[in-house]
């Protein structure tokens, strides 16, 4: 019985201090995706020159976004006030889905010529190994034909 209790109180002051060391530990402000990406040395967490690299990724990306946004309103704020309107979105939002349009096609005309351009090599290979086979058969039968021819002179 006193051994019981005492693995008892055991378990509870182990269990005890394992929750309080979870709860020192602190939680880390990186998101997982990030750990995954950034933390090269697996521990967790994220040391100063993988953090480092994180902020350089981020504030890259921050800068072609903004870069990204100046161009668009360069290009489609009709009244130049910062901002796009209903109207001025859906004119950037047409010409954007037609110029992918343009893309696409141009790269399916792309794979189609490529396509034809081997489909025309394949046929010529057929032409060849079928002229061989030929060639090859024609060999055989005058070949047959003059060990006939030889056996009836002898």
């Amino acid at each position: 019985m006193k051994i019981t209790a005492l693995l008892a109180a055991l378990f509870l002051v182990s269990t005890a201090a394992l929750r309080a060391e979870v709860e020192q530990k602190p939680k880390s402000d990186v998101p997982p995706s990030v750990l995954r990406t950034y933390d090269k040395n697996k521990d967790g967490a994220l040391d100063e020159k993988e953090h480092a690299k994180w902020q350089a990724d981020l504030a890259e990306r921050r800068a072609k976004y903004a870069k990204q946004r100046a161009e668009m309103l360069e290009k489609y704020d009709a009244d130049k006030n910062g901002k796009l309107s209903a109207e001025e979105a859906a004119a950037a939002k047409i010409e954007m889905n037609k110029a992918r349009t343009e893309q696409d096609m141009a790269k399916g005309k792309e794979k189609a010529e490529e396509r034809l351009a081997r489909e025309k090599e394949d046929k010529e290979l057929q032409e060849r190994l079928a002229a061989a086979k030929a060639a090859e058969e024609k060999a055989a039968a005058e070949k047959q034909a003059e060990g006939g021819s030889m056996m009836m002179t002898e």
